[in-house]
């Protein structure tokens, strides 16, 4: 998950592909919960 996050996260100010804990991950387009 990380080399993922990594990847997807580079070219962006905040995190898109967070983690729910319980649930698994989420992938988000704006920094809105």
């Amino acid at each position: 998950v990380s080399r993922l996050r990594g990847k997807i996260d580079k070219d962006f100010d905040h995190q898109m592909l967070q983690t729910v804990r319980g649930a698994g991950y989420v992938l988000r387009a704006s920094q809105d919960r």
